[in-house]
């Protein structure tokens, strides 16, 4: 293995525990809580369209990811499985196409290929398991790795947040929930029906600060209402999320999703946003099974320690 290769470094509740306390943890929670607050009270249409040249290439990649796996023909299905092992080849395609698609994002950062293994690790960790044929909030929490990745390259400043949370997830969430239903994934670690979502987190977090100061036009109980629901996605990541769960599944709002009912009982979306952060964090990042297989390398260091001179991280970060 190449030394500059990010390596798993959380095998059980100790190495989790000293993660969790560390300054590589603290900078992550730190971005994610910057980008929660870059999009309180905006609307998804807020954004006149890119800014940041990044963006147009990670969602031009994201895509043509989604293109490829429509092409990939699927194979007949196992008793007793849950995934289409079909997942399998369009993993190998996500394989072969990341190194160019990560080079050329280290030519616009004008950055050195050094920082190349780290891009990739969490890129490919974000689209799912090609063993377990699964997808998770740990797959998820990847992405936003590599959105943070993409800042200490300094391809998005803070300034540019909301393009992260509006235009770039957005557009990861159609892929991955489009390999969903292609490929039949299995849900990673999830909690089942008393889960806030099968597969992903970060959508309804971000989607509630869009929300926070619009508790008179735009009620939590609304997402209780299905024609509201389907009014609102096209501007609220809340909103899309809960319209998406409706698609897929069958039975009342709050038979399949009573913690999302619940939720929409809350007086706001300022008290509903609070509480998910706190989730988050509770539920996805103090989680073993869900955080475990995540690699450390340059860009994020399990250890401070592991930050040996200044040079190791591009300047600013």
């Amino acid at each position: 293995m190449d030394e500059s290769e990010p390596v798993r470094q959380i095998y059980d509740h100790k190495d989790l525990a000293e993660f969790l306390e560390s300054s590589a943890f603290q900078d992550i929670w730190d971005f994610v809580e910057r980008l929660n607050c870059s999009v309180r009270g905006l609307s998804g249409d807020a954004l006149a369209g890119p800014r940041v040249p990044a963006t147009s290439l990670v969602t031009a990649e994201l895509a043509a990811l989604k293109e490829l796996a429509a092409e990939v023909e699927l194979l007949p299905a196992e008793t007793g499985r849950f995934g289409n092992r079909a997942f399998r080849t369009w993993f190998s395609q996500l394989q072969e196409r990341t190194p160019r698609f990560t080079e050329e994002l280290l030519v616009k950062s004008d950055q050195t290929k050094r920082y190349g293994p780290d891009l990739q690790a969490y890129f490919l960790g974000a689209f799912g398991d090609p063993m377990r044929i699964d997808y998770g909030t740990g797959h998820e929490a990847s992405f936003l790795l590599f959105m943070f990745c993409l800042h200490r390259l300094h391809l998005f400043r803070a300034e540019d947040f909301p393009e992260l949370v509006l235009s770039v997830f957005p557009a990861y969430l159609a892929t991955t929930r489009y390999l969903q239903q292609r490929f039949t994934l299995e849900p990673a670690g999830s909690h089942g029906v008393w889960g806030l979502d099968d597969y992903v987190f970060l959508p309804f977090l971000f989607g509630s600060s869009q929300l926070i100061g619009k508790d008179t036009e735009v009620p939590p109980v609304a997402a209780r209402d299905r024609e509201l629901v389907l009014e609102l996605a096209p501007k609220y990541l809340y909103f899309d999320t809960i319209r998406f769960i409706l698609e897929t599944k069958r039975g009342p709002f709050a038979e399949h999703s009573p913690t999302l009912y619940d939720i929409s009982g809350l007086e706001n979306w300022s008290r509903i946003n609070a509480g998910l952060l706190r989730m988050y964090k509770a539920e996805v990042w103090s989680k073993l099974p869900v955080i475990q297989h995540i690699p450390f390398g340059i860009l994020i260091p399990f250890r401070s320690a592991a930050r040996t001179s200044t040079e190791r991280l591009p300047a600013g970060s």
